[in-house]
């Protein structure tokens, strides 16, 4: 049994309908009125994309603006479609009773690429907040998923070794950020994407969230 289970949170622990095109073109949009040129712009194609692109050419001195005030201009914009996505956010099946029963066991965390304030209104709407030991969202990184920065840091806070430890999440972004915090990996059928898509091979495949019970 793990000493801690780390869970994404959408597609993985509920089901959010975030709009992921109009929240890329809308944090585009910001961006090119901060300054950054269309060549660069569109080479950023993807959710995760915007943040850890932005924040590169910002911290290489690549563009004219401070790596703060680009990581503020795209959690402004991705913080609204995080709330609007909640309107509609539905839990997996067993959720919270697995999580209930994990929690008289192991320490339970959060890592995910939704800001600080979505993050705590799911976890509300779900009545599964009082469960979780420990939250890291995207507002407490410089490098969001597939980077493991946030399972690092909560190693570092929980002081758990990361054999001890296994990230929960249902995208391969989830499994390489598993990997480079050398931490276990297990995917959850279901999410955002499909088992045969992946292009990592997880540790672990669950597919009902409660089979996350028999891991040993």
């Amino acid at each position: 049994m793990f000493k801690a289970y780390i869970f994404d949170l959408e597609g993985t622990l509920g089901h959010f309908k975030w709009s992921l095109e109009q929240a890329v073109k809308e944090a585009k949009l910001k961006l090119e009125e901060m300054g950054f040129d269309k060549e660069k712009l569109l080479k950023m194609n993807r959710f995760n994309e915007v943040i850890n692109e932005a924040l590169r050419y910002a911290l290489l001195g690549s563009v004219n603006v401070p790596a703060y005030e680009v990581k503020r201009g795209i959690g402004e914009v991705y913080d609204s479609f995080d709330l609007e996505s909640l309107a509609r956010g539905k839990p997996r099946d067993d959720m919270k009773d697995t999580l209930t029963e994990l929690h008289s066991r192991a320490t339970i965390g959060l890592f995910t690429t939704f800001g600080w304030r979505g993050s705590k209104k799911a976890l509300e709407k779900f009545e599964i907040d009082k469960l979780f030991h420990i939250m890291v969202t995207r507002d407490d990184v410089t490098l969001v998923k597939p980077h493991g920065e946030g399972l690092t840091l909560i190693l570092r806070c929980l002081g758990i070794p990361g054999e001890e430890v296994i990230y929960i999440g249902d995208t391969n972004s989830d499994i390489l950020a598993s990997r480079e915090a050398g931490v276990k990996s297990g995917f959850v059928v279901g999410g955002k994407q499909e088992l045969h898509d992946l292009a990592a091979e997880p540790d672990y495949v669950f597919h009902s969230f409660s089979d996350i019970l028999a891991v040993k």
